[in-house]
């Protein structure tokens, strides 16, 4: 998805592939959220969970528990630096509101990201 927006973004660099796409976030600014994850979590992560794996993270960033990751927060930040969303308005909803299903129609609990309105 980020890829995507990438080259929807980029004017005045020739995107091919998902390397050159990556490149001119960086160029651009993008900067990736930094989650701290222990190495017990990660390790317990790994051996539980098939589709986990760190091994695509820098090893010395790895080992200190600094994972970088693309978060909604990353892409809001981004987005907003650039000037392409000034009107996004992020909603982190308590733990105390009740989980609902998107089957009856009401917003699942957690941080939500919503598009400007008309």
């Amino acid at each position: 998805m980020l890829e995507l927006l990438a080259t929807a973004l980029s004017r005045d660099f020739a995107i091919a592939d998902r390397a050159s796409a990556q490149n001119w976030l960086r160029l651009s600014g993008y900067r990736p959220t930094t989650l701290e994850i222990p190495t017990l979590t990660r390790l317990g992560a790994r051996m539980f969970k098939a589709n986990v794996s760190f091994d695509d993270h820098p090893f010395d960033r790895r080992m200190a528990g600094q994972i970088d990751a693309v978060t909604v927060e990353s892409v809001v930040d981004f987005l907003r630096t650039r000037g392409v969303a000034s009107d996004i308005k992020v909603i982190t909803l308590s733990a105390g509101f009740p989980r609902a299903s998107a089957a009856d129609g009401r917003v699942p609990a957690g941080p939500v990201a919503a598009a400007p309105g008309p």
